[in-house]
């Protein structure tokens, strides 16, 4: 998304950058993509992968302050859960849950 012009890093700057183009109606080029755009376009993009297991990927989100985000549930148990974070731009595992 960063080679087609429809993400900037940090991630931060791109949500900002993407809200600032949908308020100009002169722009001559699409605007960039917020977290969950981004995240909806790499959604299917991962069933295209090949794994070692079955890996379920989900949508998620929080509403306060507003974000989306991807997490990744292996059928293999050792597998930690994987958050894929277009406004951070990493992957990482999840942080555990209480």
């Amino acid at each position: 998304m960063t080679n087609s012009g429809q993400r900037t890093d940090p991630g931060w700057l791109n949500n900002l950058l993407s809200s600032m183009q949908r308020l100009n109606p002169w722009r001559d080029a699409p605007p960039y993509l917020g977290c969950g755009e981004q995240a909806g376009r790499l959604f299917p993009e991962l069933d295209n992968v090949r794994y070692d297991d079955q890996w379920r990927f989900e949508w998620q989100q929080r509403y306060l302050p507003p974000h989306q985000w991807l997490e990744g549930r292996s059928s293999n148990p050792n597998d930690p859960v994987l958050v894929i974070d277009p406004f951070y731009n990493e992957i990482q595992e999840a942080p555990e849950r209480r």
